[in-house]
């Protein structure tokens, strides 16, 4: 307690939710700033989605209509019971920064 005369430590009284024992402070100004959202599996895909035709046989996939968003195609073979394929189509560029030889793949992006 702060008695005036400056000699004294000061007390300092923490509300509940203020400090570390009381759970999380609301982030800072600075940190609201720099976060950014993650992108959603939509948002950075380049694949292609496919119901499943049921007729397929011999263990090939056999693909069945084409939808441009993965969430369609996933609500549709929920509504008729099936499954669906998502399909990706990569190109292999060779990589000589670290002076040995590397494979790495390429997402193709659809036009």
């Amino acid at each position: 307690m702060n008695t005036g005369n400056g000699s004294a430590p000061s007390e300092t009284t923490l509300k509940p939710g203020s400090g570390p024992a009381g759970g999380a402070a609301p982030p800072s100004d600075d940190t609201a700033k720099t976060r950014k959202r993650k992108p959603t599996t939509e948002e950075v895909s380049h694949g292609r989605f496919f119901l499943a035709k049921k007729e397929a046989s011999g263990g090939s996939p056999a693909l069945g209509q084409e939808f441009t968003q993965e969430g369609e195609a996933m609500v549709e073979a929920f509504r008729t019971g099936g499954t669906y394929y998502r399909i990706e189509e990569f190109k292999p560029v060779a990589d000589f920064a670290s002076g040995m030889p590397a494979l790495k793949k390429d997402p193709v992006l659809k036009k």
